[in-house]
């Protein structure tokens, strides 16, 4: 019966359960105590084989429910795994970026340049694709500034996530520590954003936050970019600095993500990249 299915059981069962009320029968009707003593024993045997049985289709039936259940985890992790290529699929430009209204300009200069010396005219003065030139770099530049160039933290892959300690994990599921991936790289954006701007364009609040990220800096945070716990509780939405957010920068830590600084009475949390 080690591979027999459910309908084999039913069969058997059945079988046995007649058998059961054939030797019911039996036993109902005028035996001496030897003929008894005989059914009786057979029907014992019956019942015991049929007690067996029944463990057997339990454990089957158990274990039929554990990989049910595994399946659902792993068709849920799968459906949001293509969510997101679809997601990264529809956002991908188009082109590489790039200083394209530089080059722009610097291939129709050329063309000109080719133009006039095959014609034997003068060449066309530079000097307004120079400006225009100029003038898009400072744009880009200020943009720039505008938009610091933040790096995020990777997400978290299904592999990296099932090898999280249990202790760790706790109740949080692959998609909270990921989505609070998102939220930490737009804390930091909103942080970087006022280190980057002009000094003379800050306003009393804001150059009261500039001094206080300057002060949070130290020799492990050369170089890099970085948030404090401050940062998640003055620029946090919908991520609050609680035993779930401690839980989940234990895990980017383990997972090679962050790292963690203290002195000062502050924890910084590096970025790795």
């Amino acid at each position: 019966m080690a591979t027999a299915t459910l309908s084999d059981i039913d069969r058997h069962l059945t079988a046995k359960i007649d058998e059961l009320k054939d030797c019911l029968e039996l036993k109902n009707s005028a035996f001496n105590g030897s003929e008894s003593r005989e059914i009786l024993t057979n029907l014992l045997s019956e019942v015991e084989s049929i007690e067996v049985l029944l463990e057997d289709f339990e454990r089957k039936t158990k274990e039929a429910k554990a990989k049910l259940q595994e399946a659902k985890v792993l068709r849920d992790k799968v459906q949001h795994q293509n969510e997101m290529l679809e997601c990264i699929a529809s956002n991908l430009p188009s082109h590489l970026p790039g200083d394209q209204a530089v080059t722009a300009k610097m291939t129709q200069l050329n063309v000109d340049a080719g133009a006039s010396l095959a014609t034997g005219t003068d060449v066309p003065s530079s000097q307004p694709v120079a400006v225009s030139i100029a003038a898009s770099c400072q744009a880009q530049k200020a943009s720039k500034k505008a938009n610091p160039n933040v790096p995020k933290i990777p997400y978290l892959t299904l592999e990296e996530f099932s090898d999280v300690p249990k202790y760790m994990k706790n109740r949080l599921s692959y998609d909270q520590i990921n989505m609070a991936v998102d939220e930490l790289h737009r804390i930091m954006k909103a942080k970087y954003k006022i280190m980057t701007m002009p000094r003379s364009s800050l306003g009393e609040p804001a150059m009261k936050k500039y001094k206080a990220f300057k002060s949070q800096e130290n020799e492990d945070t050369a170089g890099r970019y970085f948030f404090v716990d401050n940062d998640i509780r003055n620029f946090g939405r919908d991520f609050k600095f609680d035993s779930n957010c401690r839980s989940i920068l234990t895990i980017l830590r383990h997972c090679g993500r962050l790292k963690e600084s203290r002195g000062g009475r502050i924890t910084r949390h590096i970025v790795l990249t």
